[in-house]
């Protein structure tokens, strides 16, 4: 071990500028070969890792926060400074800085400014994982253990293939397309969501601007990998290996998690964020009255990461307003031991570091809108508590719960689906004796968050931050219920793998992972698989090759625009139609047409099956005089240049 810390610390900076030298060269290589490419791809996601990590590890040091695994370790020191990296993308991007050099040269910085501390990480590191790593695991710890290390692996797989989901390529990555294109942030048209909250769009844009859609996958993958190592550490620490094991494999199965994941959804972050926080208080709260002062880093990393979890939007806001109610009554339950007047600046601790989080996102709002807490006061609080039409009753409040598992619509009941595993267990909690006092806080934090859920905001998407949590919790019921009924042990093992393997079988089908697996190989290139994967393709191929650099692109009945290299115009999934808007404006046809070339546009892409499906649920917007312009305007003031199955390309 001397020897290897000797050579690691002589070569340390030679190693790093010779790193920064390979990504440079494969990166503005005009056609690198696909290896390097590769290279260069994972060489730019290590780079970030390293500057969060370093970031991180710094910042956890100067706030005397003692971690006690290696696990542990990662998923504080990680995600702290990749919380804290796109804080940093976020002031950036307002002040339009969003460029690769920008951020080469903020990203090495960093790496140069904490090497030190990323050194000493490695080296302890090392020592606690040859520490803890030594036990083996029993039979059905092994088969668990392959179940994770196979989620894990094809998760890894789909994230260095290119991105094919519909959500991804109309939201998240075409976001961040967007400000690399004009190299800020900025409110993009038709687009509300673009200033909503794009904390972790950030970290894409970052991975976008280093080394392309691959390290912007990684990135996604990252935060499945830090969800998964975080509930095996905190339930590690905290109870025992094999529950530590069971929730790890639980929410790593859980399919929506996955589907999420696929999707490039900001929410897995915002899932891990909101689940770092209670972490957090946890190490606080378990301290003795002496160790709440010592252990006050604790609680502010608490208050860091409850604002981070507010990066994708604001379903981040209710882990803060829970954990908030929380502290005051750790607090206040103090005061009986007479030590209320030490700990009164306690609540501080928490929530000016939660502000101080927040910050850059209350500037970016001020600086495109004006409104430092955009959307509220600005006519879109509706869509922060939309409640997908749940009744206000008894049942409508609860209907939204009933949701979680099986899905408010069979079109929507794959994305939506948590599983068996949760609801055929959860319910024996009441047959569990007595709970541990870390099983009660999580258990009372889901109580706190889902009585405010119901109150404040009933949208499926509000309670996914709860997994985590309700793994752990799961996890702990299963292996209680052994302890309880020895007899049935079989029985119960056998609902829990049969549950597993349900949810397996929801996820199969959306790996793909034939068509990834001969991409990864170089069997298909990268166009083929894109074709085979993506409807439509062919027609944004057409787009790339065909139109002018300088094009201006409206899209009708389509919203994927990351892989259209064109300036487009089109809307997100819940704001009004750009093109109806436009021709609505109009008197006549020949008004539209001029009021689309005044604009700038050159070209209509148009998915006429989405237009004609759309039309069924949007006839407000698309109706039969919106449909009348459209066909006198292509039939008479453009020309159809492409068409390829339900796909047309107008120009005039």
């Amino acid at each position: 071990m001397g020897t290897f810390s000797g050579i690691f610390k002589k070569l340390k900076y030679y190693i790093f500028f010779l790193w920064v030298a390979v990504i440079l060269y494969f990166y503005f290589a005009e056609n690198p070969f696909p290896l390097g490419y590769m290279v260069a791809s994972f060489a730019g996601w290590v780079f970030i890792v390293f500057a969060a990590l370093g970031v991180g590890t710094k910042t956890k040091n100067m706030l005397k926060v003692d971690t006690v695994t290696f696990l542990e370790d990662i998923s504080v020191s990680l995600g702290l400074g990749l919380g804290l990296l796109y804080s940093v993308m976020i002031i950036m991007g307002v002040a339009g800085l969003l460029t690769p050099l920008s951020v080469y040269i903020m990203l090495t910085l960093l790496v140069l400014i904490t090497l030190k501390d990323i050194y000493k990480w490695i080296s302890t590191g090392i020592e606690k994982w040859k520490e803890h790593s030594g036990n083996r695991f029993s039979f059905i710890g092994t088969v668990f253990l392959i179940i994770l290390i196979a989620g894990l692996g094809s998760s890894f797989l789909s994230s260095i293939s290119p991105p094919t989901g519909s959500y991804s390529l109309s939201v998240p990555l075409a976001a961040a397309k967007n400000y690399i294109y004009e190299g800020r942030l900025y409110d993009i048209p038709y687009n509300y969501t673009s200033v909503f909250s794009p904390g972790m769009v950030m970290l894409y844009t970052l991975g976008l601007l280093v080394s392309g859609f691959k390290a912007a996958g990684l990135i996604a993958f990252l935060f499945i990998f830090l969800i998964a190592i975080s509930v095996y550490s905190m339930t590690r620490k905290f109870f025992h290996r094999k529950i530590a094991l069971f929730a790890t494999t639980i929410i790593i199965t859980t399919p929506v998690i996955f589907k999420l994941y696929l999707f490039y959804h900001p929410l897995p972050g915002s899932i891990f964020f909101s689940f770092m926080s209670l972490y957090s208080f946890i190490c606080w709260s378990g301290q003795s009255s002496a160790g709440l002062k010592k252990k006050k880093g604790w609680l502010i990393l608490a208050g860091l990461f409850s604002a981070f979890s507010i990066g994708w939007g604001y379903y981040g806001l209710f882990t803060p307003m829970v954990i908030l109610i929380m502290v005051i009554y750790k607090i206040l339950d103090k005061k009986q031991d007479g030590g209320y007047e030490h700990f009164s600046n306690e609540l501080l601790y928490f929530l000016l570091p939660f502000l101080i989080g927040l910050l850059p996102m209350g500037i970016k709002n001020m600086v495109i809108t004006g409104n430092p807490v955009y959307p509220f006061f600005a006519g879109r609080e509706a869509s922060v508590s939309a409640t997908y039409g749940a009744a206000k009753s008894f049942f409508g409040y609860l209907l939204p719960l009933w949701h979680i598992p099986f899905a408010a619509r069979p079109s929507v009941a794959d994305f939506f689906k948590t599983g068996l595993v949760y609801v055929l267990f959860l319910p024996a909690v009441f047959l569990i004796d007595r709970l541990g006092k870390t099983i009660r806080v999580m258990l009372t934090f889901v109580g706190i968050y889902i009585a405010v859920f119901i109150l404040v905001g009933r949208a499926a998407a509000y309670i996914y931050t709860l997994l985590p949590i309700l793994a752990i919790v799961t996890a702990y019921i299963i292996i209680n219920l052994y302890g309880k009924f020895r007899y049935f042990y079989q029985a119960v093992m056998g609902i829990f793998i049969v549950s597993l393997t349900v949810n397996l079988y929801i996820i199969w089908p959306w790996l793909n992972l034939d068509e990834k697996i001969n991409f990864a190989l170089g069997y298909i290139s990268r166009s083929e698989f894109k074709d085979n994967a993506i409807e439509g393709y062919k027609a944004m191929e057409y787009i790339n090759k065909n139109t002018p650099p300088d094009s201006k692109v409206l899209l009708i009945g389509e919203i994927r625009t990351f892989y259209i290299d064109r300036k487009t115009i089109t809307s997100d999934l819940w704001s009004k139609s750009p093109f109806a808007e436009l021709v609505g404006s109009g008197e006549n046809t020949a008004d539209s047409a001029a009021i689309l070339k005044e604009r700038g546009i050159t070209h209509l892409f148009v998915n006429e099956s989405e237009l004609s499906r759309i039309m069924r649920y949007r006839s407000n917007i698309f109706n039969d005089y919106t449909v009348g312009i459209y066909e006198e305007l292509t039939s008479n003031y453009m020309n159809e240049a492409y068409s390829v199955d339900d796909y047309k390309i107008y120009e005039f």
